[in-house]
Order: C-alpha cells, then sequence, then structure tokens
C-alpha cells in the first residue's frame, strides 16, 4: 500500500520493522537489507525525523557484528534526533536499545563508550546513515547472498 500510494516514508517504516523482525529471528541478512532499504529512502526522502529508528536498528545489528564504536556513534545521532525533534523510540527500540547501549559501554570502557557517543551527537542525521550504509554494504558484501536494494514483501519467522 506504500508503494503504491508513494508513500516512501511509510515504506521506509515498514522496511525497518522487517528488518527488526528478522534480527529478531536471528536472519541478520535479511536485517541488515531492510535497514539498509529503510535508511536509504529516509536519504532519499530527506527524512530528518523518522530516520531515527532505522539507525537505531543498525546500531544495534552493527554491535552484534562487532562494529561497537560506530553502533555507540550512531546511538549518539539517536539520542540527539529524539532530543531535537522531541521524539521517543518506540518500546521495543527502547528495550533494546537500552540494552545495547549498556553492553557497549561496557565493551568500549566509560570514557570511549562517552567519547564515540558524543561524537554522534555532532553528525547529521543524514552522515550517521550514510556512514551506517556502508557498514551495511560492507555486512551484505561479507554475506554468503547479496540482498541489496530488493525492497519484497518479506515473511520472517
Amino acid at each position: 500500500l506504500c508503494r503504491a500510494t508513494g508513500n516512501l516514508v511509510g515504506l521506509a517504516q515498514a522496511m525497518n520493522d522487517l528488518g527488526i523482525e528478522a534480527e529478531r529471528c536471528g536472519d541478520i541478512e535479511t536485517a541488515v537489507a531492510r535497514y539498509r532499504d529503510s535508511l536509504a529512502l529516509m536519504i532519499e526522502v530527506d527524512e530528518k525525523v523518522y530516520i531515527a529508528h532505522p539507525l537505531a536498528s543498525m546500531a544495534s545489528l552493527l554491535f552484534a557484528e562487532g562494529q561497537v564504536e560506530l553502533a555507540t556513534r550512531l546511538f549518539g545521532t539517536v539520542a540527539f534526533a529524539h532530543e531535537a525533534n522531541r521524539t521517543f523510540p518506540w518500546n521495543t527500540e527502547r528495550e533494546r536499545d537500552e540494552r545495547i547501549a549498556s553492553l557497549a559501554r561496557t565493551a568500549l570502557g566509560e570514557v570511549r563508550s562517552d567519547v564515540e557517543f558524543a561524537a554522534g551527537r555532532r553528525l547529521t542525521v543524514t552522515e550517521a546513515a550514510r556512514q551506517a550504509l556502508t557498514a551495511a554494504d560492507q555486512i551484505q558484501a561479507a554475506a554468503p547472498g547479496d540482498d541489496r536494494g530488493r525492497l519484497a514483501n518479506d515473511s520472517v519467522c
């Protein structure tokens, strides 16, 4: 429906939701593809508010992939975006993000975590999204199947 009506923000949100579900089910390849699709659409339409959601999703996935510093920077950008736009993460995102941020803080140490988080707060959402897309491309290049750019009606676990 979003695609048929030209609602690209709605489509991007749906892609993020599909990614969250895929990640929850352990399908990292699909999750990274959906998050990538979501971020690319958000950049295409110059969305500055809802882009925080797929950025947080990519941060979660990047943490799981061992890219702790980038994940922490993205969480910094997401926090700043929510504050600036007076928005908030959805409940499922908040729980995930708090858990991952705590694990990242432990992995990096307090000082390094603070430095990365502060660096993320200085990035624009578009700059952070471009960094996340580069990381997504690297993850997809290392994956056995290339799902880049496919906007499909996925079903997950």
